[in-house]
């Protein structure tokens, strides 16, 4: 009955995604330009549960990957920064195409070759974000369930010029708002809302260069999901009903109600929510990136 229960638990989660995400997915048609459009991908999984573990609720949510992406010589927006799997589209790839070849370049996972392991559930809705003062990439966000368990559970192989470490989390680690702490740092951001990401050893995959640099401990305790990843997972939680805040108007996992939108008529509780109603604090203001830019802070 116990394990009947927690079994209930990720599949109530995976349909909630499912239905939130049943609408029209972004366009998946072959790009021009390469460069100006990148996809990521959302990956989930159900977890591993032993025995021992059968009381604690969090180990029966299912699991999201994350990557944290190494800090780089050449230091862009990214660095350093934990993140979906993904990267730019190349000339004439579709959505699949891209994610499936930057995921197997920079975890080693091959859902190409598995395809019959994974159920592509749809994507979020495109975000537009600036690159220079005059340009802008469009992100898209791709979310698959791998119901495959070999595949699934495989050892990753990470690209270690690009990334540092990669974990699974367990999904409801991002619902609780009332867990959300402030970015910190002397960056711009340092008010922004954040997740510390509960990480256990068994579901942490370190790169060899990062682990000749850092400890296990300071890697983990740079698993700190914020920004525009953060924005996305609260995005698809909020559409599935997962997420709960007790705030009006502005919510406290970092969206702020659009002018004209009654918050009673877009609260997290809302199955159907509509995610054009809300935009994340980060993309309000449209000089943002260039002052951030100017403080050499991207």
């Amino acid at each position: 009955m116990q394990r009947q229960k927690f079994a209930a638990l990720a599949s109530r989660q995976l349909e909630s995604i499912r239905a939130c995400l049943s609408l029209p997915a972004a366009s998946s048609s072959a790009v021009s330009n390469a460069g100006t459009r990148a996809i990521v991908g959302c990956l989930l999984r159900r977890p591993r549960v032993a025995a021992r573990e059968e009381k604690e609720d969090d180990h029966h949510s299912l699991d999201c990957l994350y990557i944290l992406r190494a800090v780089t010589e050449k230091k862009n927006r990214w660095s350093g920064h934990v993140a979906f799997p993904g990267g730019h589209s190349e000339v004439g790839e579709t959505d699949e195409d891209t994610l499936f070849r930057e995921v197997k370049e920079e975890i080693g996972l091959d859902m190409k070759s598995h395809k019959d392991g994974i159920t592509y559930l749809g994507a979020l809705q495109p975000k537009t974000v600036p690159r220079t003062d005059q340009e802008a990439m469009e992100l898209i966000c791709r979310v698959y369930y791998l119901h495959d368990t070999a595949l699934a559970h495989s050892d990753l192989s990470l690209q270690d010029d690009e990334i540092a470490a990669s974990c699974w989390c367990p999904l409801s680690a991002v619902c609780n708002l009332d867990e959300r702490v402030p970015y910190g740092g002397e960056s711009p951001w340092k008010a922004f809302p954040s997740v510390c990401l509960p990480i256990r050893d068994k579901h942490l995959k370190i790169g060899d260069r990062a682990a000749s640099l850092r400890t296990t401990h300071d890697i983990k305790s740079r698993f700190k999901l914020w920004g525009l990843t953060l924005a996305m997972c609260d995005e698809l939680l909020t559409r599935a009903g997962l997420m709960f805040s007790h705030s009006r108007g502005i919510f406290d996992n970092g969206f702020t109600l659009k002018p004209g939108v009654d918050a009673t008529e877009a609260t997290p509780a809302v199955r159907g929510w509509d995610s054009d109603a809300i935009l994340p604090h980060e993309m309000h203001s449209g000089n943002f990136y260039k002052e951030a830019r100017r403080r050499n802070k991207l």
